[in-house]
Formats: C-alpha cells, sequence, structure tokens
C-alpha cells in the first residue's frame, strides 16, 4: 500500500507541470452527461458527509457529498495517454472555473484527501500535497491503457462501466 500512495503523491504533484501531450487518444468535448464530480472529506462522519469505500486501502471516508468543489461543469478535456513517467494516465482537465475551484479547494485540503467520485464510488481519492493551480488532474499508477479508457468512458457516461 505505501507503493501505491508513493505513486499518487507522484502522480498528483506531477500535475502541476504536466503538458497534454498532442498524441495523446482522443479528447471528448461533449460532457453534458458526464458523471463527476470531486469532493472534500472529512475526518469524522457529520449529516453533511457519506461514507465510501477507498479503493486504494479499503479504508472508509467520509465524503461532504453536499459542497462539490467540481463536476462535469468544470470539465474541459479527458483523454488517455502515457505520461513523462511511462505510465498509462487518464488526465482530467479542467475549464477556467474549474481550475480555480480545484486550486482553492486543494490549496484549503493540504495534507487531507479529495474524493473524485463517478458512478457514486471514488475513483481515487489522493492525499493533497500542495496545491494544484493549472487543473489538470492525472490518475495513473497501477492501470493499462484499456482499464484508463473504460474509466474514460464511465466518467463522460457512455454506458460503458469500468471494473
Amino acid at each position: 500500500m505505501i507503493k501505491l500512495y508513493f505513486i499518487f503523491f507522484i502522480s498528483i504533484s506531477l500535475t502541476c507541470s504536466c503538458q497534454i501531450s498532442s498524441n495523446s487518444a482522443t479528447v471528448e468535448t461533449n460532457f453534458h452527461n458526464a458523471d463527476f464530480k470531486i469532493f472534500y472529506t472529512e475526518n469524522t462522519p457529520s449529516e453533511y458527509t457519506k461514507p465510501f469505500e477507498d479503493p486504494w486501502d479499503n479504508s472508509t471516508l467520509n465524503v461532504d457529498t453536499v459542497n462539490v468543489i467540481c463536476d462535469h461543469n468544470d470539465l474541459k478535456n479527458i483523454h488517455v495517454k502515457y505520461n513523462d513517467l511511462g505510465q498509462t494516465a487518464l488526465v482530467l482537465e479542467l475549464n477556467e472555473a474549474g481550475t480555480t475551484k480545484l486550486s482553492e479547494a486543494t490549496k484549503k485540503s493540504i495534507g487531507k484527501k479529495l474524493a473524485i467520485i463517478s458512478k457514486e464510488r471514488i475513483i481515487i481519492a489522493p492525499y493533497v500535497k500542495e496545491e494544484i493551480p493549472e487543473g489538470l488532474i492525472q490518475v495513473s499508477g497501477h492501470y493499462t491503457f484499456e482499464e484508463l479508457e473504460k474509466l474514460k468512458g464511465e466518467i463522460i457516461n457512455n454506458n460503458q462501466t469500468a471494473k
């Protein structure tokens, strides 16, 4: 598990300097039906939180489902590519409004987790190491290109279901 978290820290901090390559998979532009939300997590349950299982360590996260940080309206592009480390990566690029919201949220959440949720499950819940001002979220680590393409399909809601 420590190895996976280490990869997460690297992935999230790399998003700050990551450039979207032109040789990536097709970029989707219509996100009207996308199922994508970013939420804060809390240390203790409350009337505003809902328990979700963290897929990385099977722990329970208290996700603040009332205060959405970003959603499909903030999504500009989504694609699968190989990152600078040669790993497959799902890259979610936010528009200007989403970038501002994510920047503010990550600044407030250093040392805490944010939960990225699709289809009522956590896709990824990384610890925030530093502010992410560029509006790029990179999911990488142990996925195949095909698995990330399925996840991308699930997020943009084209009736594919990721494992």
